[in-house]
């Protein structure tokens, strides 16, 4: 299946019921866990059970979109175990399809976020790179596995940053010939066909029309309808006009909650300093998947906002937990203990942060203004100061 030419997360994920239920240890809920701890037995099964869980139910879909999402990750660490897996299991789509999905990961990373037009060429050769890689694992795993739909809405997600439409139409209609009743696979054509894709209203609208006899098999399927308004909400908050762009964000969550949805609304609270409103968001997409790494980030900015610095330590010690170190995480945890005085830890912190990423240049600050301050005399009589950050 060679249709083409060459998110963001590492969540730890074992869903603990589905059709076909199966029993792991407590310790073994985090599938990055089993990974590198080369469980590949353990990893295929879990996997494998969510396959089958999903083709038995269409309503499981969520479960097994969350499964995978642990390895879209840019955890450049993941790769020598990912490529032991294929090596030890040649055979194996849940292999080649993981693997595929660090690197679709790692090529949206490379890409980053600005406009195709904007990036510069040295990104988008490096998001080719790996978009290149991660397609030939992808489509490996569909000659393994023809029915795992996951693998399509990758192949969509690739297309669509190459500007390809007629392959992203193709891939849309193998992955509905498949499970017809998807909405990720639906939700990722209908993303592929807006306006900053080359895409149009009108298409996302034809598309919406074309899915709606699926409606009362899967009326999971009402939440495409909310996708255009959150397409002007996004327009609107690019505008900085957020008030006008929660409007479109309400109406698009009218058909339910959508974690993008959530997410964009969200974030609208967090620049409008509405926290309380912007945490609630925050918290329906953790129930939603509790392993959402940017939910939890941002709950926790949200909480520090509005000094509620336990709760932040909470989901920052969740995140830690759950996904992985990074040097934004341990930032974030130090300027916590910062604002609760506990100095010798903020410093531990930001020391760890800027370790792993030298070219932090407020860790670098943190680190001589503590530093500054343990060094001073009765450093206790000095957590009293007033503080100005």
């Amino acid at each position: 299946m060679k249709f083409l030419r060459g998110g963001i997360l590492l969540t730890a994920l074992m869903v603990l019921y589905c059709l076909y239920p199966f029993s792991v240890s407590a310790e073994d809920q985090n599938l990055a866990h089993l990974l590198k701890a080369r469980k590949y037995d353990q990893l295929e099964s879990i996997l494998k059970n969510l396959q089958k869980g999903y083709e038995a139910n269409f309503r499981n879909e969520r479960q097994l979109r969350i499964a995978f999402a642990f390895l879209e990750s840019d955890d450049q660490s993941l790769e020598s175990y990912l490529n032991e897996w294929v090596s030890e299991r040649p055979l194996s789509w849940c292999a080649y399809l993981s693997r595929g999905a660090h690197y679709w990961a790692r090529g949206w990373t490379s890409r980053g976020k600005r406009w195709y037009e904007d990036t510069p060429v040295g990104k988008i050769e490096k998001m080719r790179f790996y978009f290149e890689r991660a397609q030939k694992d992808i489509e490996r795993a569909v000659e393994l596995n023809p029915r795992v739909d996951q693998a399509y809405i990758y192949l969509i997600g690739i297309s669509m940053n190459i500007g390809n439409e007629s392959i992203s139409r193709k891939l849309v209609d193998e992955a509905l010939k498949v499970s017809p009743y998807s909405l990720d696979v639906r939700m990722e054509y209908l993303t592929s066909l807006l306006p900053r894709w080359g895409g149009s209203i009108k298409a996302m609208a034809d598309f919406i029309e074309e899915s709606r006899p699926y409606y009362s098999a899967n009326p999971v399927l009402r939440i495409l309808e909310g996708r255009i308004d959150a397409e002007r909400g996004d327009q609107e908050k690019t505008k900085e006009s957020y008030a006008s762009a929660l409007t479109f964000y309400n109406e698009a969550l009218r058909y339910g909650d959508n974690e993008y949805y959530l997410w964009q609304r969200g974030n609208t609270y967090y620049l409008l300093e509405q926290y309380d409103s912007a945490i609630c968001d925050y918290t329906k997409i953790i129930n939603i998947n509790p392993f959402d790494h940017a939910a939890t980030y941002m709950r926790a900015k949200s909480n520090i906002k509005i000094k509620k610095y336990n709760e932040a330590l909470v989901d920052i010690e969740r995140y830690i937990d759950g996904f992985y170190l990074s040097a934004r995480i341990l930032s974030l945890r130090g300027s916590v203990y910062y604002k609760l005085k506990d100095y010798s830890q903020a410093l531990k912190d930001y020391q760890s942060a800027y370790a792993l990423n030298p070219s932090c240049e407020n860790c670098k600050k943190k680190i001589k203004k503590i530093q500054k301050r343990l060094d001073k005399k009765g450093s206790s009589a000095y957590s009293a100061e007033k503080e100005t950050d």
